[in-house]
């Protein structure tokens, strides 16, 4: 893949993903889980931190690929979460499925980082 390939893979990526975080916010609200607190802060810390990242990557796809492995992490947090914390059914199943795209869409980013630019070391 060349770099302007791996360039446009990263920001459509990460451009899911800042959708995925914007819904992580909204979908306490939308799906009127705002009674639980836990599931609530659980979406908006999750989201408000897996859009920031993303919206990064989008804009400096070279040098920060650590972010989308940041972002995979997360994603696995989403989908336990709720079996640890003790989620109800709305607030499980987005959770669940809100992790999966974000571990999806991160592992992606990442592994389609384009090349930074800077020469190896010799081995």
């Amino acid at each position: 893949m060349d770099t302007y390939s791996k360039r446009k893979s990263v920001k459509t990526t990460s451009g899911i993903n800042i959708v995925a975080g914007v819904w992580l916010i909204a979908a306490p609200f939308v799906l009127a889980f705002t009674e639980s607190t836990d599931a609530l802060w659980n979406h908006i810390v999750v989201g408000l931190i897996v859009l920031i990242l993303a919206a990064i990557r989008v804009n400096q796809p070279a040098n920060s690929a650590w972010m989308s492995w940041v972002n995979v992490v997360l994603g696995i947090w989403l989908v336990v979460a709720p079996f640890l914390i003790g989620f109800e059914e709305t607030p499980l199943w987005n959770s669940v499925i809100s992790g999966i795209v974000v571990v999806v869409m991160g592992a992606w980013s990442a592994s389609t980082s384009p090349a930074t630019g800077r020469p190896h070391a010799p081995a």
